[in-house]
């Protein structure tokens, strides 16, 4: 029969020593390892270390950005444009501009949307908006940028259009208050104080209905409901018939001012 052999105190904390050692250098080697960002081609895909992400937590050791990512970035967060508007005013070419659109996009920092912007028929305009990590990258590495960005509920074109009918009406010098009582807008007459309520339908008409009932229990005393198509305006006019206006969204467009490209 083998005898077990004893160890004591000493040899457990040598053997333990060893072992941390081994741990550590094998570590370092994985690390080593690790595949440059910069390869294009490598012969087997690894997962990044944490070290490599593109956005880390701190702002400090953030380099991901591509050129002309940032100032594009910072062109879309102050002033919403068509895109090919957007590159001149950031100083980027076409081909600049589509390659800092793709990696906004890519990274989620900007998302681009084909909206009705312009009057009558043509192209109309792909607009590219920062979304919430876009805005804490700008908040964390360029925090002199006062983004202006469309406020309200729903998608890019469903606040655009809204925006458009606000200002149409605060020019006639009525009062606009954006949601108001749930309404996509609150319009006032400032001199009786009754007001209307606006609904801007875009891609959503499933419970216009309903938003129309909650606008006459909260004191609306007509409801407008504008369409961003003509043929989904003809259909709701015929459906919803007396209860309440349905307008298209074409005269509150913009004039078409030049050809558009985006």
């Amino acid at each position: 029969e083998q005898d077990i052999p004893e160890y004591t105190n000493d040899d457990i904390k040598r053997s333990t020593e060893k072992l941390i050692e081994k741990i550590s250098t094998y570590a370092k080697q994985e690390v080593t390892n690790e595949p440059s960002v910069a390869s294009t081609t490598p012969a087997v895909q690894h997962k990044p270390s944490r070290q490599l992400e593109l956005f880390p937590a701190t702002p400090s050791t953030f380099t991901g950005m591509v050129p002309h990512a940032t100032k594009l970035l910072v062109t879309i967060a102050q002033e919403l444009l068509p895109i090919a508007q957007a590159y001149k005013k950031a100083g980027l070419s076409a081909s600049q501009g589509n390659s800092a659109k793709a990696f906004l996009e890519e990274q989620g920092l900007a998302v681009a949307d084909q909206c009705r912007l312009y009057k009558g028929r043509g192209r109309q305009p792909v607009i590219l908006e920062p979304t919430q990590k876009g805005l804490d990258y700008l908040k964390n590495h360029q925090p002199n940028v006062k983004p202006h960005l469309l406020s309200g509920r729903g998608g890019l074109e469903h606040r655009l259009h809204v925006d458009l009918v606000a200002r149409h009406h605060a020019a006639q010098g009525r009062i606009i208050k954006k949601e108001h009582k749930d309404a996509d807008l609150g319009i006032e007459d400032p001199q009786t104080g009754t007001w209307l309520a606006a609904e801007v339908v875009t891609k959503n008409e499933a419970n216009i209905e309903d938003r129309i009932q909650k606008n006459r229990e909260a004191g609306a005393e007509k409801t407008i409901v504008i369409c961003s198509d003509s043929k989904t305006a003809k259909r709701l006019a015929e459906l919803l018939g007396d209860l309440v206006e349905v307008q298209d969204i074409e005269p509150y467009l913009e004039e078409r001012k030049e050809k558009q490209n985006g």
